[in-house]
C-alpha cells in the first residue's frame, strides 16, 4: 500500500456529535500468564475448525501488530507530556505485554498443526516495507484504526458470553483480558494524533484501507491455518461461522454501529462510555482468585 492510495481513498462522512467530556478510566498495565498446555484439541474453538483458524489468524497479528502501534505512537512522545505522556507509557506496556502473551498463545497453536509463527514473520516483513514509504502521521493514523476496530471487537466479546463460552478456558482468559485492555486505552491513539497532526480527513482516509488490509490480511491468515491443518471444515463448521459472523447477534451486525461512528468528524472512543465492563470484569477477577 502506497501513500497515494490513503490519499486517494473516498471517506464516508457521517453527521457530528459533541464529543463525551467523560474523563477515561485508569491505564492498568497487567502481567498475566495462561496455561495453555491443557487443550490438545486441534479444533479448540467451539470444535469449530473455520473459527479456530479465524482465532488463530487473529492472534498471529497481534504480535507485530502491537509493537508497531507502540513503535508509531511512541514516535512522537517528545511532543507530549502531562496525563498523555502517562498514557502513552502505559498503552505501551499493555501492548508490548499483549504481543509476549500472544506469541506464547501463537506457539501453543502451532503445536497443534497451524501455523501462526509464519503469519506472524509474513505480517512483519509486511509492516516493516509499508513503513519504509509511509510518512509518520499516516502509520499513527493507522493505529489509530486498528485501535477502534480492537475496541470494538472487545465491546463484542466482553458483551456476549455465549460466543467466548465456546473458547478453552485458557483461550477465553487471554482475550477477555486483552479486550479489557483494549478498552482501557483505545483513545489514547486518537488523543496523541490529534494533538500533532489533527488532520481528521486524513485520518477517516486511512481508516477506509485500514479496514480493507485487515479483513484481507485476517481472511489470508484464515486460509492459511486452514490449508496447513490439511482438513476440510464440513457444512456444519461453515455455517457455524456464518452464524458467527453475520448471524443476528454475529460479530459484523453487532459492530457495525460503533465501527461506523468512526466517520463521524469529530469522533472520539469515549463517545461511547463502556468503562463498566472494565469494572465487571475486574470484578470476576475476584471471585475467580477469592
Amino acid at each position: 500500500m502506497t501513500t497515494a492510495t490513503l490519499a486517494s481513498a473516498s471517506p464516508l462522512s457521517l453527521p457530528s456529535k459533541k464529543p463525551s467530556a467523560k474523563t477515561p478510566p485508569k491505564i492498568e498495565p497487567r502481567r498475566m500468564s495462561f496455561d495453555f498446555a491443557s487443550e490438545r484439541r486441534r479444533f479448540w474453538y467451539d470444535d469449530n475448525a473455520v473459527l479456530t483458524a479465524f482465532m488463530a489468524a487473529l492472534s498471529s497479528t497481534f504480535p507485530p501488530g502491537e509493537r508497531e502501534f507502540v513503535r508509531s505512537v511512541l514516535h512522537y512522545r517528545e511532543q507530549l507530556d502531562g496525563e498523555l505522556l502517562e498514557q502513552v507509557r502505559a498503552f505501551a506496556a499493555q501492548e508490548g505485554h499483549h504481543a509476549r502473551q500472544h506469541t506464547v498463545a501463537n506457539a501453543w497453536i502451532d503445536g497443534l498443526g497451524f501455523d501462526a509463527k509464519g503469519c506472524s514473520e509474513h505480517l512483519e516483513a509486511e509492516i516493516e516495507e509499508f513503513r519504509k514509504n509511509t510518512p509518520d502521521d499516516i502509520l499513527l493514523a493507522a493505529t489509530v484504526g486498528a485501535e477502534h476496530i480492537t475496541a470494538i471487537m472487545a465491546h463484542y466479546l466482553l458483551t456476549h458470553d455465549d460466543v467466548v463460552a465456546g473458547l478453552p478456558d485458557a483461550v477465553r482468559e487471554l482475550i477477555l483480558w486483552h479486550a479489557v485492555e483494549e478498552i482501557e486505552h483505545k483513545a489514547v491513539a486518537i488523543d496523541v494524533y490529534d494533538k500533532v497532526s489533527g488532520d481528521r480527513d486524513k485520518l477517516r482516509k486511512t481508516f477506509v484501507v485500514q479496514t480493507i488490509m485487515f479483513s484481507v490480511t485476517v481472511g489470508r491468515y484464515m486460509n492459511r491455518m486452514l490449508k496447513k491443518t490439511e482438513y476440510e471444515p464440513t457444512p456444519r463448521e461453515w455455517l457455524g461461522a456464518a452464524r458467527f459472523f453475520v448471524g443476528p447477534r454475529g460479530l459484523i451486525p453487532s459492530i457495525a454501529k460503533s465501527y461506523l461512528s468512526f466517520y463521524r468528524k469529530d469522533f472520539h472512543p469515549w463517545d461511547h462510555d463502556d468503562r463498566h465492563l472494565i469494572d465487571q470484569w475486574k470484578a470476576s477477577q475476584v471471585k475467580t482468585t477469592a
